[in-house]
């Protein structure tokens, strides 16, 4: 059953810029808090957030080099929001790649492989930033159902102590005796025996 306010963190990752919303989990979808980093990896990189209504909440200049960067500084600048609190799962967007247009020499094509390869990667990158990110604080959780160090730990000690109290009770245990081997002698004799027993019951049945 989900939480009354649960919400969904959904990413936008573009050549140089984020784009992020966060929707309350009713029918339909509710945006709240939504906004952008823009110009990532050039000069005057800022962050921009609006309340539901469209309203500018605030702007933050920032030096962002690369898509890593600004990723965590969202991220941080994320979870100082209360609404981040409410977050239950994180998607992005997923597109096609083509349009009515498309290139018609070799070198444009070239061209928009690249390009279709660096979104595609930018896209992965940041899922991967995100996901980590949760995972990570959903494992340091006590309350949380995914494993966390603290219960692995645990776990292998109880492992290590089933496995103490088992070579125990095998020392406890005697070694079982080795069964004698029967003689030839005494494998021919009864041999013999049956075979007497046999010829005695024939010859009963024949008189």
């Amino acid at each position: 059953m989900k939480p009354a306010n649960a919400s969904i963190l959904t990413i936008n990752g573009g050549s140089s810029s984020i784009k992020f919303a966060l929707y309350q989990v009713v029918k339909p979808l509710e945006r709240g808090l939504y906004g952008k980093v823009d110009r990532i990896g050039l000069s005057g990189a800022n962050l921009t957030s609006h309340d539901p209504a469209g309203k500018q909440e605030e702007n933050h200049k920032l030096a962002a080099a690369d898509h890593k960067s600004a990723a965590n500084f969202l991220i941080d600048w994320l979870e100082e929001r209360k609404s981040f609190e409410s977050v239950r799962a994180v998607g992005h967007r997923v597109t096609n790649i083509g349009s009515g247009y498309r290139p018609v020499t070799f070198g444009g094509h070239v061209l928009c492989l690249g390009i279709s390869i660096f979104a595609v990667a930018i896209f992965g990158y940041l899922t991967a930033v995100f996901a980590a990110f949760f995972i990570g604080r959903d494992a340091e959780d006590p309350k949380s159902e995914i494993p966390n160090q603290t219960s692995i730990h645990q776990l292998s000690a109880e492992v290590a102590l089933l496995r103490k109290a088992i070579e125990e009770v095998l020392k406890r245990v005697p070694p079982a005796a080795p069964q004698p081997a029967e003689s030839p002698q005494l494998i021919e004799e009864s041999t013999h025996i049956k075979r007497g027993n046999v010829s005695a019951a024939t010859g009963q049945s024949r008189a």
